[in-house]
C-alpha cells in the first residue's frame, strides 16, 4: 500500500508511505529501505505498470520538484497479472466491471476497474493481482457494471498485463 504524503510539518516536508503486506493483517513500513522518499512535497501519484510486466510501478508529482519513477522491481519470486479490459460498446473500458480470477492454488481474487484515485491522483483502468508463487492463473471471469458476465476458462500466465477484448 502507497501513501503520499504531502504536509509540511514545522518547515519539514513529509514522507511518502509504502507499507508492505506481511500477511495475516501484518505490515512493514519499507518507503525507507525502498527509496520511496523524496524532499518535494509529493500530492499526487499514479499506480500504472508503465514497463508492462504485470507489476504496480509509480509516477508522482511533487509540487516542489520533477516528477519521480519508481520501477517495482522488489520481489522476483512473487508473481503478479494484470488486466484491460476492452468493451464493444459504451463504456469501452469497463469502468464499474468487476474482474474474478482463481489462481493454480485454487485461490480467488477480485479487482473493480475505476478512474478515480487520491487527491489529485488518478489509477489506470486496468486490475493487477499479486499471485505469490502462482505462475499462472486457471479461470478469469469479467462482470460489466450493467450486469453481463464474461467466463474464460483458460490458462493465462502470470507476469503479463493482458488485454481482454469482449464481445
Amino acid at each position: 500500500m502507497f501513501n503520499a504524503e504531502g504536509a509540511v510539518r514545522k518547515g519539514e516536508w513529509g514522507f511518502n508511505v509504502m507499507l508492505r503486506n506481511q500477511g495475516k493483517g501484518q505490515f512493514e513500513a519499507k518507503q525507507f529501505s525502498w527509496g520511496l522518499v523524496n524532499d518535494f512535497n509529493l500530492f499526487s501519484f499514479a499506480l500504472i505498470d508503465f514497463d508492462r510486466d504485470g507489476d504496480l510501478d509509480i509516477i508522482e508529482n511533487g509540487a516542489e520538484g520533477p516528477p519521480q519513477v519508481y520501477e517495482n522491481n522488489v520481489s522476483q519470486s512473487r508473481k503478479s497479472i494484470g488486466f484491460k479490459l476492452h468493451f464493444p460498446e459504451g463504456n469501452k473500458v469497463g469502468l464499474g466491471a468487476k474482474i474474478l480470477i482463481r489462481d493454480t492454488q485454487g485461490r480467488t481474487q477480485v479487482r473493480e476497474i475505476k478512474a478515480g484515485g487520491g487527491y489529485l491522483s488518478f489509477d489506470t483502468p486496468e486490475a493487477y493481482f499479486g499471485l505469490d508463487q502462482s505462475e499462472a492463473i486457471e479461470s478469469l471471469t469479467v462482470i460489466a457494471s450493467y450486469g453481463k458476465r464474461w467466463d474464460i476458462n483458460q490458462r493465462l500466465n502470470a507476469e503479463h498485463l493482458y488485454e481482454v477484448h469482449l464481445k
